[in-house]
């Protein structure tokens, strides 16, 4: 059984202002692409939690980078994937959850 997908509030906001920024400087269909991308990844978490790179092992937080401006952390838990933050990384490329 494939896991859920859910969004911390801050995390979901944080992606939805990214998404804007996308769709203003390059346009909707850019948008679009993006969207699908994340949902092609998120598949893919679904069935392989652990597909993410371990960024704070002992809060078994994941990271994956989503395209090259993109890159979203999780926690896998039994039923779901948490999606706790989302990065632009042109922001700053070496930030972590804390």
């Amino acid at each position: 059984m494939a896991l859920k997908i859910q969004w911390y509030k801050k995390a979901e906001t944080k992606f939805d202002k990214i998404l804007k920024r996308v769709e203003d400087d390059w346009g909707k269909k850019s948008a679009k692409d993006l969207i699908q991308k994340v949902n092609r990844v998120f598949d893919l978490l679904t069935k392989y939690p652990e597909l993410g790179t371990v960024e704070v092992p002992d809060r078994n937080i994941r990271g994956i980078l989503i395209v090259k401006q993109l890159r979203i952390f999780y926690v896998p838990g039994q039923n779901s994937i948490k999606i706790i933050q989302v990065f632009d990384t042109r922001e700053n490329p070496k930030r972590k959850p804390k």
